[in-house]
Formats: C-alpha cells, sequence, structure tokens
C-alpha cells in the first residue's frame, strides 16, 4: 500500500502462488490465505485473509431396472443424494419428443416413455447456498411393455373359407411384431373353421416389441358346425312317373332351417323343412339331383349328389289290314316309337286263345292265320330299354271272301286284226269289284271293265281274268280260249296310166305265208282270168279295179288299183292376154292327165321365158311377171312315162 515495488505470492489449501483459488481442492470449510510480498530490497511483509468454502450438493438418482415398462410407459426416478433445505432439482429424461413432460424440477418425478429407446437422464440440484451438483446416467434403455386390445371375433360356420381374425391392436404405440395361435390359425391371423373343427377356440394374440417387452391377448370364436346334406331318390323312373324324395340330412348341432333343391333340369325348389316329396321330369335323361342344407345359423352344407334316369315311354301303335281274304294271314305293321331311339321289344296277344302258341309273338310286325271271322282284340306292349313300357289295343274283324271271276267273249274266233269284245261276268259276295286283270295271252294286259282287243297275230289264245274285291281280295283266276286266224296279206300291184287300147297284165301279189285261197279282181268286166292275180286287159277307159283274197276262217283281204286312160294333148297355137276375158291364158287341154309334165317356153333368142311342173296353172304370157312382146314362142312339153317330148310354137297377140 506504500509503493514499495517487489513481488508478491499467495499460498494457502487450494491456493496457487499466483492467487488462484481452488475450492474443490480447498475442500468446504473456513480456510486462511496468507499473501507475502518480497521486496527489491529484500524487505518481506505479510498478511493474512480467511475464505468459506461451502460444501456442494451430492446429487445422484435410481431408476427402474426392470427389462420392461409397464404398458403406461411411466419410469419412476428416485433422488438419493444429500439432501439440505431450500434445495432445488432440475431433471431432464433425455426424451425431447415428448415436449415440456422432457423436464421436472421435482425431487422423484416420473416420465412416460412411449416407445423403446435408449435415454440420457440428468439430474442438476442447488442447495441454498447456490452450490449445484449434476449426476448424469447414460445409455439408459428403457424398453415400454406393449398394452393390446383385441375385439370380439363373430361366430362362423365350419365350411367358411379362411377368415381374417388379425383384429387385435396396440394401443400404446409400442412398436414391434405380433403373432396369433390357436386351433386353425395362422401366424398372420388367418383362421380356418375347417380345420378347426366345430366349437369354441381360444385365440391368442402375442406382441413383442422391439425392446423385447412381450404382452398377450386372447379372444374367443365361434366355429358353427355344418349341416351333413343327405338323400335318397327313385333311381329310375318312367317319363310321367314321380320319383319320390327324402330327405335324410342331419347337423351335430342346433338345427336345420333350409333345404335348397336342385333337380338337373333348370327348376330348384327351397323348403323349410325336410319332409318328402314327389317330383316329375318333363323330359327323358339323366339328371343329377342335388342338395344344399342351411343351418340356422346360416351354414351351408357340402352337396349331397345323386342320379336319376327318366326313361322315355313308347309311344305304342301299329296298323292293320284294312281287310282280309279268307282264308288268310292279317299282317301287323309295327309302328311303336321312343324318343330317345332306344331299343323297343315286343309282347303282341292276337286275342285267339285257341291257337295255342301261335297267338302271341314277340316279332317287330308278326302276322297271324284266324279260324274264322269275327272280331279279335289284339294287343301290343311296346317295352323300352329302360324298361318303360306302353300298350296299346285295337279291335280286328275285317275279313271278306274272295271274288268270282267270270266272262264272256264275242267272238271266240275270229280274223287277225279283227276286235273281240269281253264282257265281265263276275261277282264279289259281301262286296264289290274294285278292279280287273285281263291277260290276254299275247303279252298285253287291260284292267277296263268290258275290254275290246284286237290281236296282231294269229294264234290260239288263252284269255285269263282276275278279279279284285273292294277290300283287295283276290279270285282265282278265270280262263277261255280264243282262236284268230291269219289275215291274208295281197297286194294288186301298181296302177296303170295308158293310152287307150294298150294291152296291159295286172301285177297282183299275195304273201306266200298270207294264209290265202282264193282270190278274185272286181270288176271282171274285159278281164282274161278274174281268179288269176295277173290277168291281161285291154285298156279303154279309166277304172278301178279290186283284188279280195279269202284265206281260212273266212278272213279277206282287198287292195285296190286304178288304170287310167290318156288322151291326146289339144294344144293352142295362139292366145291374146289383153284382159277381155277370151284366150286371155295359154289352155292345154287334157295336160292334167300327164302329172308331172314339165312345160317350157323359149323365145326366138333361145331364153326361157316361162317353165312350169304340173302346170296346174294356165300360162298368162308373162315371163318375171311383166308381160312378153307380141312376138312368136317355141315350146318344149316333157310328158315322161316314156313318152316322146312335144314342141311347137306359140304366138302371143292382141
Amino acid at each position: 500500500t506504500n509503493g514499495v515495488a517487489g513481488t508478491g505470492v499467495y499460498s494457502g489449501p487450494g491456493t496457487s502462488a499466483a492467487g488462484i483459488f481452488n475450492p474443490s481442492v480447498a475442500g468446504a470449510g473456513t480456510h486462511t490465505i496468507t499473501y507475502t510480498f518480497t521486496s527489491g530490497a529484500n524487505c518481506a511483509a505479510t498478511v493474512t485473509q480467511t475464505i468459506l468454502v461451502n460444501p456442494k450438493p451430492n446429487a445422484s438418482f435410481t431408476y427402474p431396472t426392470a427389462a420392461c415398462l409397464p404398458a403406461t410407459g411411466i419410469a419412476n426416478f428416485t433422488y438419493n443424494g444429500s439432501m439440505s433445505a431450500a434445495q432445488t432439482y432440475s431433471w431432464n429424461f433425455g426424451d425431447p419428443a415428448s415436449g415440456a413432460n422432457n423436464t421436472s424440477t421435482l425431487q422423484n418425478p416420473t416420465h412416460t416413455y412411449t416407445n423403446t429407446g435408449t435415454y440420457n437422464v440428468i439430474v442438476t440440484v442447488t442447495n441454498a447456498n447456490g452450490c449445484v451438483d449434476d449426476s448424469v446416467i447414460n445409455n439408459i434403455v428403457f424398453s415400454v411393455t406393449p398394452a393390446l386390445t383385441y375385439p370380439a371375433l363373430a361366430p362362423v360356420c365350419e365350411n367358411l373359407n379362411a377368415v381374417n381374425i388379425a383384429t387385435a391392436a396396440v394401443t400404446n404405440g409400442v412398436t414391434g411384431n405380433g403373432v396369433y395361435s390357436g386351433p386353425g390359425t395362422s401366424a398372420a391371423g388367418i383362421f380356418n373353421p375347417t380345420a378347426a373343427g366345430a366349437g369354441t377356440h381360444t385365440i391368442t394374440y402375442t406382441f413383442t416389441s422391439s425392446g423385447n417387452c412381450v404382452s398377450t391377448i386372447t379372444q374367443t370364436i365361434l366355429v358353427n358346425p355344418k349341416p351333413v346334406a343327405a338323400f335318397t331318390i327313385t333311381p329310375n323312373i318312367c317319363l310321367g312317373q314321380q320319383a319320390n324324395i327324402s330327405s335324410n340330412a342331419s347337423i351335430p348341432s342346433g338345427s336345420i332351417s333350409t333345404w335348397k333343391w336342385f333337380f338337373g333340369d333348370g327348376n330348384t325348389a327351397t323348403y323349410s323343412n325336410g319332409n318328402n316329396f314327389s317330383y316329375s321330369y318333363a323330359a327323358f335323361g339323366t339328371y343329377t339331383v342335388k342338395l344344399v342344407t342351411v343351418s340356422a345359423n346360416g351354414c351351408e352344407s357340402d352337396t349331397a349328389r345323386q342320379t336319376i334316369t327318366v326313361g322315355t315311354v313308347p309311344v305304342a301303335s301299329f296298323t292293320m289290314p284294312s281287310s282280309v281274304c279268307m282264308p288268310g294271314a292279317v299282317s301287323f305293321t309295327n309302328t311303336s316309337t321312343v324318343s330317345d331311339g332306344s331299343a323297343l321289344t315286343y309282347a303282341w296277344n292276337f286275342g285267339e286263345p285257341a291257337s295255342g302258341a301261335n297267338n302271341t309273338s314277340t316279332a317287330i310286325n308278326p302276322s297271324h292265320t284266324y279260324a274264322g271271322s269275327g272280331a279279335y282284340t289284339v294287343s301290343l306292349r311296346a317295352t323300352g330299354g329302360n324298361g318303360c313300357f306302353k300298350d296299346t289295343v285295337q279291335v280286328f274283324d275285317r275279313f271278306y271272301d274272295k271274288p268270282i271271276a267270270r266272262f264272256s267273249v264275242n267272238p271266240t274266233e275270229l280274223c287277225q286284226g279283227s276286235d273281240n269284245v269281253f264282257t265281265d261276268q263276275s261277282s264279289a259276295p259281301n262286296s264289290t269289284i274294285s278292279s280287273r286283270l285281263w291277260i290276254f295271252g299275247d303279252g298285253t294286259t287291260s284292267t277296263a271293265a268290258n275290254p275290246t282287243k284286237r290281236y296282231n297275230s294269229p294264234n290260239s289264245y288263252v284269255v285269263k281274268l282276275v278279279v279284285t274285291n273292294a277290300q283287295g281280295c283276290v279270285s282265282d283266276t278265270f280262263r277261255q280260249t280264243v282262236i284268230v286266224h291269219l289275215q291274208p296279206v295281197i297286194d294288186a300291184g301298181p296302177s296303170f296310166v295308158v293310152p287307150a287300147g294298150s294291152v296291159i297284165q295286172f301285177q297282183g301279189t299275195g304273201n306266200d305265208n298270207s294264209g290265202a285261197t282264193a282270190y278274185l279282181w272286181t270288176p271282171s268286166a274285159g278281164l282274161s282270168n278274174p281268179a288269176s292275180l295277173t290277168p291281161q286287159l285291154t285298156a279303154l277307159a279309166d277304172q278301178t279295179y279290186t283284188l279280195t283274197a279269202t284265206g281260212a276262217g273266212n278272213c279277206t283281204a282287198t287292195d285296190v288299183m286304178t288304170v287310167k286312160i290318156l288322151r291326146p294333148l289339144k294344144i293352142p297355137n295362139a292366145f291374146s292376154p289383153n284382159g277381155d276375158g277370151i284366150n286371155d291364158t295359154w289352155i292345154i287341154e287334157n295336160l292334167a292327165d300327164y302329172p308331172g309334165a314339165i312345160v317350157e317356153v323359149y323365145n326366138r333368142y333361145g331364153q326361157l321365158v316361162m317353165k312350169s311342173t304340173g302346170y296346174s296353172r294356165a300360162w298368162d304370157g308373162t315371163s318375171n311377171g311383166k308381160p312378153l312382146p307380141l312376138a312368136t314362142y317355141y315350146y318344149i312339153i316333157q310328158l315322161k312315162n316314156g313318152f316322146k317330148p312335144l314342141n311347137g310354137s306359140i304366138t302371143i297377140i292382141k
């Protein structure tokens, strides 16, 4: 304080020479601190002072050491350090995510941790003197026990498909993994009612947190039993019959409320009871009948199946002849059918017990010969391959006597080429004649009632007649003989065209096989021998001659020929085609006697101006439709038939 220069040093507990005091080294209590100053002249002075070091708090605490916190996540912290009046506390739980709840000033606080983690917890203690001490515990691992809930499970049916029952949940936010266990239950919570079986089953859900804290919760599930569907049915019926159906379904517990029927033909039925009933089908075939039953709890059974065959009933029918001629067999025609096309068998009864074993038949189309006429009851049973059958009955009473064939013929002997007239004289007891068959013996027939027949060849013919009555009964054959004589064949020969006074010889001929025994020409006047085929005649006039041949059976044949006398021509030497009606055309008299004669006219230059064959139209003095000039023209007339041509001139004048 007096300005002396020198150096000073401090000393005392926890004090450095420079005067730095370390309370922690000195410790709690009152300590004397000495200051020694030495001047440059080595003069020393000392001074002392005391310093009070208040004691600091001794902070420490305990925390839960269990592996898992309770499901609430609450951790209890207990302060176990030094205690003094007016001492304060400041906690930090190392859980900043909890916000304001991460700190506390309580001596023994609690903190709620929401999940597993590693936390650094600090407590700072300040005593009344303001002295502070910290206690830090690092890397405290807290795991929260999971809090679980598992809602009630609805009942299920035994045959239901797998059901998801994984509805358990963690309610306190703890993370980890859970598994399910129990009858028919997978770890993922898929429940199989069929595997579990009917009954009440306990399902356990076990959840392990990420901190390996484990919680379990259970729930029960009721598996209602399924019904067992079963029934009986008539296995085979015929179309039109009813199938009897009887249910014998059962259930281990509970009751059946519904019977669902499927008949295989598109029709279904639902009943509330299992009473017996009947069902009929509309068509033949094989059907699968199904039954599904439903319990009062809504559980369906498996489907029960049975097969029923509905056979087709045949349509039994047959036809009978409209009539049968006695004695004769009755032929029955089976017209039975069956819609499924199966083979049919038949049982016939002909209604004539007296015929013994012949009274029945299994043929398709049988026949039966009855001992006499009458009314007989005929029955037919047609049976299908499925045993379904149908009967039909008819009465047969259509028996008729056969008719009697008779006829007359006029004449019975005649010439070839003439007509026979046949007259039917048949009769039909208890019926009428409906048809006739005439067999004439030459390969020809007729069905006329009274036919006319002309034979073309001489012979002795056996004519037969068979008649049929209205019921188809055929008579015995009736016969008569007809004799046909040969018809002579002759030829009078060619006709003659000759000049008057010519001597000609007829050229009649007769076939060697003609059968002619005599010949005669008429008229016979002038003939050298009228009974000869070739008489001579001096031709004086036109005449037609007839040759008649007579043969066996007085059969005759005739033929004619003519003798034509040629007259000389009268040829005019001029005509005047001036239209006055007199000599307007060149008329050649008697030229018509020479058929085919050719008339040609030439002018003086040798040019043909007119030609006519036959000269049917007299020449009018024109050529090609144009009048010829007045002049002299030259004609040539060829008469043919061996006559020499005629020629001359013709003048056209006014």
